[in-house]
């Protein structure tokens, strides 16, 4: 079997499909836009070996973000994000395999309807998801998120706007700051917290 070499066209057009959607999403349109221009049809593999020769990655950082994405923008749990998803039906989402989407649209809109979702989290972060000072603006309104509560670290007095706030700031885990303040015990022996009043 002999290999057609990809031409410039074909290259650009891949080039700039990625980033802004998930793999199976890439595939899908450019095999598409391929077959309206009569070009040769490429398999999953030569797809993936071109990605991969061109230096580039199909994590979309554009249109679609994946959850863990969203989370670590506006630096809170994967965990809150994940409940979003649970307990809000009109928050969009698409699952390829194991991997959770959400187009950065369908995320505006959302936020628009919920902006109490977005209480606390920092005003750059905000800005660095939704690239919009008006939406950031009715976001910045609300202080603090539903069910989010402020901590204090016992052993500095230093509070904290969450729970991710504090493991952020003392480079912890998560976990460990939830486990600390719910038992009773040291974040790594050396953190305890509670809740802020």
């Amino acid at each position: 079997m002999t290999r057609t070499p990809w031409t410039k066209e074909e290259t650009q057009l891949l080039e700039e499909l990625l980033g802004d959607m998930p793999r199976l999403l890439v595939f899908e349109q450019y095999r598409q836009i391929a077959g309206q221009r009569g070009w040769v049809e490429r398999s999953d593999a030569s797809l993936d070996t071109k990605v991969e020769r061109l230096g580039k990655t199909f994590l979309p950082v554009g249109a679609w973000l994946t959850t863990g994405g969203v989370a670590e923008t506006l630096g809170i749990s994967s965990g809150s994000v994940t409940k979003w998803l649970m307990r809000h039906q009109d928050l969009k989402r698409l699952m390829i395999g194991r991997r959770c989407y959400i187009r950065r649209e369908d995320l505006k809109k959302w936020a628009r309807k919920h902006p109490e979702m977005f209480g606390g989290i920092e005003r750059w972060r905000l800005l660095q998801l939704f690239e919009s000072e008006h939406l950031v603006d009715l976001l910045s309104q609300y202080q603090h998120r539903p069910n989010v509560v402020p901590v204090r670290c016992v052993e500095t007095g230093q509070v904290y706007a969450s729970q991710s706030a504090a493991a952020r700031a003392l480079h912890l885990d998560y976990s460990s700051v939830s486990l600390a303040r719910r038992e009773g015990r040291k974040s790594c022996g050396r953190w305890t917290f509670e809740v802020a009043s």
